[in-house]
Order: structure tokens, then sequence, then C-alpha cells
């Protein structure tokens, strides 16, 4: 049975994309998927105009972690309690080719990109920082534009099944609306550390 991930979110009248920019994604329940537990810390400055934020300090302050093999690619999620991903603050990190990050890049800073082909991609979204009142307010969902991320540790089960260690760091990863870029953006640091749990029941995504 597949079940398809597109990380879009209606509202009203708007669809928003909450993860990856045009990318549906596939999976075999099979896999199994892992989210709860960790540690970590993401902060920077936010600047989202519309909703009073103008370049202000922020902490993610993340709480929950999680982690789903899709194909050769690790989609990993990274958000401020456990709520759905609509009434919460979190990042979105789709890792592609896990295999190759695992035998030829730990510890190498692999640049962020919005390049619909990148390697590292991510979309960070402020649904409890600036929720959604009406039809006409506009979701702050920013896109991954530049900087990097170094694993120190990720669990890619083609190449050791017993590495479940999800590890890293974020360096100033800058995040824009592609739309309003000068009054919608972020720039992040930080880190994380959790584990994929295998042989758990599959447990989507909130």
């Amino acid at each position: 049975m597949l079940e398809t991930r597109s990380w879009v979110v209606a509202s009203s009248r708007s669809a928003l994309i909450l993860g990856v920019a045009g990318i549906a994604l596939a999976a075999p329940a099979a896999l199994g998927c892992t989210a709860g537990t960790g540690e970590g810390n993401v902060k920077g400055t936010v600047t989202v105009a519309d909703c009073e934020l103008m370049d202000s300090e922020y902490d993610l302050a993340p709480s929950f972690f999680g982690a789903e093999i899709i194909g050769e690619d690790l989609d990993i999620q990274i958000r401020r309690g456990s709520d759905l991903s609509i009434y919460s603050d979190g990042i979105h990190m789709l890792v592609r080719n896990v295999e190759e990050v695992a035998t030829s890049a730990i510890g190498a800073a692999l640049p962020v990109s919005s390049a619909v082909d990148a390697q590292i991609q991510m979309t960070l979204y402020l649904n409890q920082s600036c929720p959604v009142g009406d039809e006409e307010d506009i979701p702050a969902v920013l896109t991954g534009q530049s900087g990097a991320v170094t694993f120190t540790s990720i669990y890619a089960p083609t190449v050791d099944e017993e590495n479940v260690e999800i590890a890293g760091t974020l360096s100033d990863i800058y995040f824009a609306d592609d739309a309003s870029p000068d009054t919608r953006h972020a720039t992040l640091s930080g880190d994380f550390s959790f584990f994929y749990n295998r042989g758990r029941p599959a447990q989507r995504f909130p």
C-alpha cells in the first residue's frame, strides 16, 4: 500500500506547500518511520512583516523529531511540540540519495538550495508564530535558499542498518518566501540529534 505525501495544506481558498515545493512523495507503509523525542536547538532571526516579526530573534525550541525513509531519500522533520504541522512551527528537510551522504559526505557541509534537484531541500513553516486568522491571510512558509547542513551521523539502511542515529548541524540557513523575499525571510542555525527507531509500527507524521 502506498501513501502519497504532497505536503500541501489547504486554507480556505489557498493551497500552500508545507514541504519541498512541487514534490509528491510515495512510500511503502512497510518501510515505517519514527517520530518523537530527540535533542536540538534552532535559533536565529525571522522577518514576516504581516505578523509583526521584523528581524526578530527567534527560537524554534524543537521538541519533536521525526524521520522517514522514502525510496532512496530521507525525510526529516524538526518541530516545536507534537501538534499538527498546520498549528506548529517547524522545519521539513529532504535529503536526497541518503546512501551517498552516508558513504561519502559525513562531516561535509552540504549546501541547501531551492532547486528541484538539490540534494538538501528545506522548508520553514511558522504556523504557530504566524497563525492564519482568515482566508485573506497567507501562511508563513519559507523555502531554504542557502546555507549548509553537516551530518555527523545519518540513517541509511542500505549502508548500515544498525546505525540509527541522525545528527547534524544547520549553518546559516537562509529561508525566504519566493513571492515576498524582502518582507518574509529568516536565517537560522542550530543542531539536532535523534534515533530512527526501526521495528516500530508505522507512524506517519501528524
